[in-house]
Parts: C-alpha cells; structure tokens; sequence
C-alpha cells in the first residue's frame, strides 16, 4: 500500500522504484489511493512519472471515467513499459477496438478483471434485494459471497468494504458484520479493512481499527518498515482530525502507548540501529493527542481512578 502525506512524508528514497510503483497498483483497488504519493513518485522521473499516469488510468476505469482514462492514456508513450497496458485497458472499457490477438498473459489479465467486475456487479445486486429483509438475511449473504470470491482478493476486499459501508448506511448491526470480515479476513487484514470503511464517517473508530492492525500484523511479525510507515501516516492524520470528548481520548491514548511498545519491541529485534524511530512517532502523535484534550482526558482519567478505588474499597 502506499499511504504516504505530504506532510511528514516517507522519502521515496528508501523505497525501490518498483516497490513504490506496485503498492500504488494496489492502492487503486483496496481504498488506500493517495495523490499527494503519486505526485512525490511521479516527481522521481520520466518512467515514475509514465508509471503514475497508468496507474491514475486505471482508478479512472474502475470508477468507469473511461473519457478521463483516455486522456491519461494518451499521455503514455506507447513504447514505454507502462505502455504496454495501453491497449488491455482500451478492449476492457470498450473505448478501442481490439487490434490483434491477445498473448496469453493479456488474456488472463482481461479474464481476470472482468470476470471480478461481472461478480461484483451480481453481488451488489444481490445483497441490494437482501436489504429488503432486514440486516440478518444481509449479514448472512455477505459472508457467503465473500467467502465464494475469496480466490480473488481484490474482489473480495471491495466487497467487504462495499457492504460495511452499506451496513452503516442502513442501520444495520455493524458489529455484527465486523466480527463476520474479522473470520474470513482475519485480524489484521479483517480491522484493516473495517478503518477504511469508517475513514468518511467515524474516524475516531477507523484509527482504533488501524491502530489494532497494525499492532497485530507487528505481534505476527508479517510487517515491514515501508508498512508500518505507511499505517504511521494513517494513523497521524486520524488524530488529526480526532473529537476531543474525554471517553475517544482515553481509548486512543491507551491503545497508542500499545502500539508505541510493540514498535519498540519490533524494531529492536529486527533493525537495531533505526529502531527508535517508529515509536518515537508514536510518542509524538500521543502527545499531539493529549495535547489537544488535555482538561478532557484528565478528567475521565481522574474518574477512572476513582471508579478502580471504589472497586477496591468494595472488595
């Protein structure tokens, strides 16, 4: 994935061009699209830049913009690498004829993506007639459609992220279709995909999921340092734009201090040398936090201390 701000933003430096590229291919489908990244990438040169195009293209084809896409294609040279993408894109949209027989790998690409948008197009349709009987039947046919494309990955995640949004829209038992996305996607993947749902309209919760993801991908150490980077800059940008109210703060600031010593333990064990710095970060978005809601959080904090000496006198 590739996630970074403009502010406070990763070097690009210490990414291989081709890494950078490929999780910004990713970005496009999995909710994670960041312009201000794809400008710092294009700024790298003439292939990066080709490269970004393409890539903004292809968001324009999913989002069936296929008049933008068009015109970001005509700004790749046909014989660039990138270029190579021209004419798939092209015979998928509609908007140019096919011009010869497709290789092997062309085809298989084609088959894949419309084979995706075809399943997801009768999915929708699908669980837009379960809304009518309330949120169970609509639970349930979630969970028996994502677990029937889950050979596709990316079909899969936009359906998840599709019908929590959905679910939340309607009123419908979100914690219900959380635990559901948490089983067939698993923890980390399962939080990572719930926070991208609530970016728009609960950030406060989204950063508790991405928080917890993170700190699961890095017990399980299936992280790296571009990742947990790439999940810092999502997660400093949610406290950002936090509520102050006591309660939010007070979960965010403990499960932050978490975050703050698997990174150390993380990082200690595998780069000695830099391991600091990712906590470090995490100790500066708590105190941009606390800042932020000091009186508030003091106060639940005292109340809390209270409630723990009652509970002690009571015992």
């Amino acid at each position: 994935m590739i996630t970074t701000g403009a502010a406070d933003a990763v070097s690009l430096n210490t990414i291989f061009p081709s890494t950078a590229v490929s999780d910004a291919f990713e970005a496009v489908t999995n909710g994670m699209h960041n312009p201000e990244a794809l400008a710092q990438l294009a700024a790298e040169g003439a292939d990066a830049a080709e490269w970004v195009n393409m890539i903004n293209a292809i968001r324009a084809f999913y989002n069936q913009d296929f008049a933008l896409m068009n015109e970001l294609l005509n700004t790749v040279p046909d014989e660039c690498t990138a270029g190579s993408l021209k004419g798939i894109l092209g015979m998928m949209s509609g908007t140019v004829p096919a011009a010869g027989k497709l290789s092997y790998h062309e085809e298989k690409l084609v088959k894949r993506v419309t084979e995706d948008s075809r399943f997801l197009s009768s999915a929708i349709g699908q669980l837009m007639e379960s809304i009518e009987y309330g949120e169970e039947l609509f639970i349930e046919t979630v969970s028996l459609l994502i677990k029937e494309v889950k050979k596709s990955p990316s079909a899969a995640e936009r359906l998840a992220l599709w019908s929590f949004k959905t679910c939340i829209d309607n009123n419908f038992d979100d914690e219900a279709l959380a635990d559901n996305i948490i089983m067939l996607f698993g923890q980390a993947e399962g939080l990572r995909l719930i926070g991208l749902s609530l970016l728009e309209t609960e950030p406060e919760s989204a950063l508790i999921c991405f928080t917890r993801s993170l700190i699961k991908r890095l017990v399980d150490r299936m992280t790296g340092r571009e990742e947990a980077a790439a999940f810092l800059e999502i997660i400093g940008a949610l406290i950002s734009v936090c509520r102050t109210d006591a309660p939010v703060l007070l979960d965010i600031s403990e499960i932050l201090t978490m975050l703050e010593s698997e990174l150390v333990l993380f990082f200690t064990l595998d780069e000695l040398p830099e391991y600091p710095e990712p906590a470090m970060r995490v100790s500066v978005m708590l105190e941009s936090l606390i800042g932020s809601g000091t009186d508030n959080l003091s106060a639940i904090e005292h109340k809390a201390e209270i409630g723990e000496a009652i509970q002690l006198e009571l015992f």
